[in-house]
């Protein structure tokens, strides 16, 4: 056996079935024994064709930047556009407190939505310190420099007032494509130029393909 989903009390009700009768923290002890833990599943199996040795030296190189920038004094930000939520009379997981039932639709179709919430996040890898920009239309890359300007007036500006460099970390997926054209010309959008030109210094941005 290499997993269960049976917990401790159903793996001895389970067994007592079979006719062997435990208590519930001898079925605990016995998995414990046996090296079984709670697990959640890990997202490390690579699609596609990948160059492990160029993976790792990528990794390397991101990894050199963060060490050199540590050095310097340079602000780390790593960015990132996370699961797009559909907005309106749809059901979602968790609880609130209210005085009668909240009804919804039987069927989470997307025609049903009132629009679509894009949460993009600026994270602070030294303060541990997030900035979250939520946007009602489509992951552009229009939309993650204009994100990025906003996460640093909003909040980063005031944290790191003499900064004279900034790094970025992001993943090549999506609106950060390395390939697409669309997101290095968004790069120097009247947005995105405007931001440096008031910060007035040079921002680096480190890829990580996928």
């Amino acid at each position: 056996m290499r997993w269960t989903d049976l917990k401790p009390l159903q793996l001895a009700h389970r067994l007592l079935e079979h006719g062997f009768e435990i208590s519930r923290n001898t079925a605990a002890a016995l998995l414990d024994r046996a090296g079984f833990r709670r697990r959640a599943l890990r997202k490390e199996l690579i699609t596609g064709v990948v160059d492990p040795k160029a993976r790792n030296e990528q990794f390397r190189q991101i990894a050199a930047l963060r060490r050199l920038a540590r050095r310097r004094g340079i602000p780390v930000f790593s960015i990132d556009t996370k699961k797009k939520e559909l907005l309106g009379t749809l059901h979602r997981p968790g609880q609130s407190y209210s005085t009668a039932p909240q009804l919804v639709f039987d069927h989470d179709f997307r025609h049903l939505a009132d629009g679509v919430l894009v949460p993009h996040g600026v994270y602070d890898v030294a303060a541990n310190i997030g900035f979250i920009t939520l946007g009602t239309s489509r992951e552009t890359s229009a939309f993650v420099c204009d994100a990025i300007a906003l996460a640093w007036t909003v909040l980063f500006q005031g944290m790191y007032p003499n900064a004279t460099e900034l790094l970025l970390l992001c993943d090549c997926g999506g609106a950060n494509a390395a390939r697409s054209l669309r997101f290095k010309e968004d790069q120097i959008n009247p947005a995105f130029w405007a931001l440096i030109a008031y910060i007035g210094f040079l921002i680096a941005i480190g890829l990580i393909f996928q």
